[in-house]
């Protein structure tokens, strides 16, 4: 009976395809209200269209067209991918460079506390302090510090770590894309996309560590899918576990990712229960011990109060925000005011949290309810810069700005998604794919991941950068079918 079970889990009988069938119908759905979401952004910005859209999709077209030639001529892969490559970096260059970008909101605060950190002044990580209110921001506050005691331009230098940082999630895209689809042509394809992409581009601009979490999150999707496909091998599968425990430190959402890969190695993965169980234990230990060891040792050593995963404010407050009708889901006064109302009483905020949330999902009709989390989901994942340029452009005068996006640009960067988007959509239709290509399950299911924990969290476009690559991919599944859909009537009319 064991073994007829064994065999059964090892080959996913029923379960994978029912499994994956229901995620690609209910995203079929969700997805239906970005799409939307994103045409109707588009339509707002007509009033900023400028002849510079013009320029941007000429260019994007005549690339893309020289690209799509160049595979066809048969010219090495190795060689387009450098051509990209150096595209990439030069438009991150231009971009990040000239724009006197600064700090601003939680990048300010994190900034300013690491010239602090450098004066011996460790206040800020203790008691209700800001970060120690929200110390999942220690390491990114940390880094700034070392990056401000190393070099007398600190910006200049963060800046152009995010652009060599965003210049090799290109690379790291393509070896994914080539991983899922065993084709370099789609990989070359998945690599001009993210030359392409602007908020890649943009937030090199921006003082945040997604930009240093982004390659590390990549690496561990590209180790990862060479275990499930290739390898084979524990180690291979801890250094997945290492490197997204890494990027996690950098930007504290990696969780959203380990749930999807054991997610994956539950249904999606072809092995035996006790191989599962192995594979399982492997990425709970490596993604949790760098978590745990750094924690600790920060707290030991005085530099901190608390864990990195708890700090004097509860978490739950970030909820409360996210379920605030009136307001979207945003930041608000009146919720970010619970804590110090009870004086960062722990257990009072959580208590009072729990009856905020359990009063706004019981009371609240029905009806609006559901328009809510439709009009909340919509607006974080339309944006098609998410809300990059705002954080470059921020507090910066004009004369300091090279190219002004959010004018000049931002109705070719919303089209841009709007197509990337679309590709996506269409997609899910490719399920024939989907369900032979398991690996390729593990890009909806971390999608499926970071919609729901921000379907509750506090609504900002900007949190949805950190995944925006998922739509590249995406993208690339739709454009394998379209593909397919070409082959199949091309040679129709041949025959006839």
């Amino acid at each position: 009976m064991f073994k007829n079970l064994d065999k059964k889990i090892k080959n996913g009988i029923g379960i994978y395809k029912g499994f994956i069938t229901f995620v690609l119908g209910a995203l079929f759905i969700l997805m239906l209200l970005i799409v939307n979401g994103s045409f109707n952004q588009l339509h707002l910005y007509k009033d900023k269209f400028s002849n510079l859209d013009i320029i941007f999709c000429i260019v994007s077209i005549v690339t893309i067209s020289i690209v799509y030639i160049s595979h066809k001529r048969g010219i090495s892969s190795k060689f387009i991918l450098i051509g990209i490559i150096a595209l990439g970096l030069i438009l991150r260059i231009f971009y990040a460079f000239t724009i006197e970008s600064i700090p601003i909101s939680d990048f300010a605060v994190m900034y300013d506390t690491a010239g602090k950190i450098l004066e011996g002044d460790f206040s800020m990580l203790w008691g209700t302090e800001y970060i120690a209110r929200f110390p999942h921001i220690t390491i990114p506050t940390l880094y700034y510090a070392v990056i401000r005691y190393a070099f007398s331009d600190p910006l200049l230098v963060i800046k152009g770590i995010n652009v060599v940082a965003s210049t090799c999630n290109i690379v790291i895209i393509y070896k994914i894309t080539e991983q899922l689809f065993s084709s370099r042509g789609k990989a070359i394809m998945a690599a001009l996309i993210s030359a392409l992409y602007p908020p890649l581009i943009i937030y090199t601009a921006v003082f945040t560590t997604e930009n240093i979490a982004m390659p590390f999150l990549l690496l561990a999707i590209y180790m990862f899918i060479l275990f499930i496909k290739r390898d084979k091998n524990w180690k291979v599968l801890a250094l997945a576990a290492l490197y997204l425990s890494v990027g996690n430190l950098f930007r504290m959402v990696g969780q959203i990712i380990l749930v999807a890969f054991i997610l994956y190695i539950i249904i999606s993965y072809k092995e035996k229960i006790k191989n599962k169980l192995i594979a399982v234990s492997i990425l709970i230990s490596m993604f949790l011990i760098p978590l745990i060891v750094t924690s600790y040792s920060l707290q030991c050593s005085g530099i901190m109060e608390y864990q990195l995963w708890k700090g004097s404010e509860p978490n739950l407050t970030n909820i409360v925000k996210g379920l605030n009708i009136e307001n979207n889901g945003r930041w608000n006064l009146g919720d970010e005011g619970i804590a110090q109302s009870y004086n960062f009483d722990y257990e009072k905020i959580v208590e009072e949290c729990k009856n905020i949330i359990w009063n706004r999902l019981t009371t609240t009709p029905k009806g609006e309810l559901l328009k809510f989390f439709a009009n909340k989901y919509s607006s974080q994942w339309s944006v098609g810069d998410f809300s990059g340029a705002y954080w470059a452009e921020h507090s910066v005068e004009d004369e300091d700005i090279g190219i002004k996006f959010s004018e000049n640009g931002i109705w070719f960067g919303q089209l841009f998604f709007v197509v990337i988007i679309s590709l996506s959509y269409i997609g899910l239709l490719n399920i024939k794919e989907v369900k032979q290509n398991r690996p390729l399950s593990l890009i909806y299911y971390i999608f499926c991941g970071y919609s729901i924990l921000y379907l509750v969290s506090e609504n900002q476009a900007r949190y949805g950068f950190i995944v925006c690559w998922i739509f590249v991919i995406m993208a690339t599944v739709g454009i394998d079918l379209l593909q397919k859909i070409w082959t199949v009537e091309r040679n129709r009319l041949c025959r006839k």
